[in-house]
């Protein structure tokens, strides 16, 4: 058994960072991993399919601050 979620084999999270770690954008949908629900910044409409956080947010621990959160979610969908 691992000794952290980070370290085992068979998470989720484990994939999420490596994938993270090589990418320049990781809260875009279309930069996480295909294979994984990915993460679609805060609910909204139209909602696009994806748990409704940043993946930075749930990497990270600590409070979240949500007007920064919604606002660079508005960035990053805005851009195209």
């Amino acid at each position: 058994m691992a000794k952290t979620l980070e370290s085992s084999d068979y998470t989720s999270i484990r994939r999420r960072i490596e994938q993270a770690l090589t990418i320049q954008l990781p809260n875009r949908i279309d930069q996480q991993p295909a294979s994984l629900m990915p993460f679609a910044c805060n609910p909204r409409e139209p909602m696009p399919k994806g748990l409704p956080l940043r993946l930075s947010d749930y990497l990270e621990p600590g409070p979240v601050n949500t007007t920064h959160g919604i606002r660079q979610c508005e960035r990053l969908f805005s851009s195209g």
